[in-house]
């Protein structure tokens, strides 16, 4: 098997994140590289999903969709005098 030299461009905080997990699992980015560019021949795809849209709980989407109601007036929402009392509201289940 015969080997070229590439060079990329990669944001270093990630780089380096990722280089401790290569180390972890006993390998590098090189060899990862090697890895991801024989399974993309192998199978004719890159060997995970690429998602232009991102994912969140159904929890976080109906908060969102919450706040945006709120912000177009169509719901209101508790209001508290301090914070104590948002927290004993919040102890208390009564929202």
């Amino acid at each position: 098997m015969s080997t070229a030299s590439t060079s990329i461009r990669l944001n270093t905080e990630n780089r380096d994140k990722a280089n401790e997990v290569y180390a972890k699992l006993g390998t590098n980015l090189s060899s990862v590289v090697n890895m991801l560019n024989a399974q993309v021949a192998l199978h004719g795809r890159i060997p995970f999903e690429l998602d232009t849209q991102p994912r969140y709980s159904a929890g976080t989407l109906a908060a969102a969709a919450e706040l945006e109601a709120y912000i177009r007036g169509e719901v209101d929402l508790p209001k508290y005098a301090t914070p104590k009392d948002m927290w004993r509201a919040l102890d208390a289940d009564e929202l």
